[in-house]
């Protein structure tokens, strides 16, 4: 006899529908999934937060204050370091790309082509016969067909 393991369900405080509780987060998952239901939660746990701690703002500015007064240059030397960083990752990252001629007689002009074209090679853009001559004189390029 096979051992049947019993589907945990919690109803949800908030529209009262019952659901199944995430596997990672079935010990603390209080309301369901839906995106309503989520605003509600989060919404809740912010104000019993501002309650539990009402001066947090106020008592952390003074020190942001005074700790920015000593540091002025802080911020502009940060964004700038910063975009040097994504300067030198985004040049790390090259952008390849393939430009596909199909012979117009392989091509039958049927869309499902051009979708097993594009889950093959992963590409968005092919040309064929008369077309290919045209984008070809337009971007500039010989035409060697």
């Amino acid at each position: 006899m096979r051992n049947k393991r019993k589907i945990q369900q919690n109803r949800c405080p908030h529209c009262g529908k019952f659901f199944k509780p995430d596997n990672r987060t079935k010990d603390w998952q209080t309301s369901c999934r839906s995106r309503k239901c989520q605003v509600k939660r989060k919404t809740e746990a912010q104000r019993k937060w501002l309650k539990e701690n009402p001066n947090y703002f106020t008592e952390r500015y003074d020190n942001t204050k005074q700790w920015r007064m000593s540091h002025p240059d802080y911020q502009r030397k940060w964004r700038i370091k910063r975009k040097e960083k994504q300067k030198a990752k985004s040049s790390k990252l090259s952008v390849k790309s393939i430009k596909l001629i199909v012979p117009e007689k392989l091509f039958k002009g049927d869309i499902q082509d051009e979708i097993k074209l594009v889950k093959q090679c992963d590409c968005s853009f092919f040309v064929t016969g008369k077309f290919f001559k045209n984008s070809v004189e337009n971007v500039g390029l010989k035409n060697t067909g």
